[in-house]
């Protein structure tokens, strides 16, 4: 089941006290779990986006995996073509053995599968 977004907004905002009024505490207790797990997806994605911008972003940088030129043409972003592309493959396979960036990309890996699981799950709670 869908719920319009300011049903959801009104649920998510005023869960525990929808759930107060219930008189069947099994369903109050699935809404208040459903709501915990959508605040822990939430505060992971952020998390995880943190750790995109502010640390993956500036170890590029600061490694000159970015191609400036590329950057800020037309192309760069999308194209097939990896000489046209805003990150140097060259350089980044340089950093593959680079132990700051493999703890990145460890925690990028447990990060997303953590997020992908707790995903499922409200997916699957919806589907009900």
């Amino acid at each position: 089941m869908i719920f319009p977004v300011p049903f959801l907004s009104h649920m998510e905002v005023n869960h525990l006290g929808v759930s107060k009024e219930l008189k069947d505490a099994e369903v109050a207790e699935n809404i208040n779990a459903y709501f915990r797990k959508l605040n822990e997806v939430k505060i992971a994605l952020d998390e995880h986006n943190h750790d995109i911008k502010n640390e993956i972003v500036n170890f590029f940088s600061i490694n000159g995996v970015f191609d400036l030129e590329n950057t800020f043409s037309q192309k760069g972003v999308y194209d097939s073509d990896s000489k046209n592309q805003i990150l140097n493959h060259d350089k980044l396979i340089t950093l593959k053995d680079d132990p700051y960036f493999q703890g990145f990309l460890v925690n990028f890996r447990m990060w997303t599968e953590n997020l992908i699981s707790d995903g499922e799950e409200l997916i699957n709670v919806n589907n009900v």
